[in-house]
């Protein structure tokens, strides 16, 4: 008997243990990896919010590269740094992100703050007095 409670002691007690540790570390990792991928959905929410706030209409691609920018400066505050895969994940998230953004931006504006944004862009500028002056003969106003 005494060699059944010693061989129990021994092996069953000690992976008993180690199963515990490895249970309770994998909940630490776990935990840990939410609050990080947390933080760093949060953080592209705001910098893309801050982007459109900054920018405006007709700014795409200046505002993707300031909100990515902000979104490293942010991240870089929290102790956080990306690596090469989360990259292209952040960047495939800022992606799917946009429509909710406008979403966001324009439902919250009043008409009048709608109609007043100002097109920054000499592209867009351009590109919309092509197209007044090509339907112009068809639009009485």
């Amino acid at each position: 008997m005494t060699i059944i409670f010693a061989f129990v002691y021994k092996y069953f007690f000690t992976a008993l243990i180690t199963f515990g540790v490895a249970m309770f570390s994998k909940y630490l990792i776990k935990q840990f990896g939410n609050d990080r991928a947390t933080k760093i959905k949060e953080t592209i929410l705001a910098a893309m919010l801050w982007a459109e706030q900054e920018f405006g209409l007709g700014t795409g691609s200046e505002k993707w590269e300031e909100a990515w920018k902000k979104i490293r400066e942010l991240l870089l505050t929290q102790g956080i740094t990306l690596t090469t895969d989360e990259t292209s994940t952040v960047e495939t998230l800022m992606k799917a992100n946009v429509p909710q953004i406008n979403a966001l931006v324009y439902s919250a504006l009043p008409e009048k703050a709608l109609q007043e944004r100002a097109v920054r862009s000499t592209e867009v500028t351009n590109t919309i007095a092509k197209l007044k002056e090509k339907y112009a003969s068809t639009n009485p106003d």
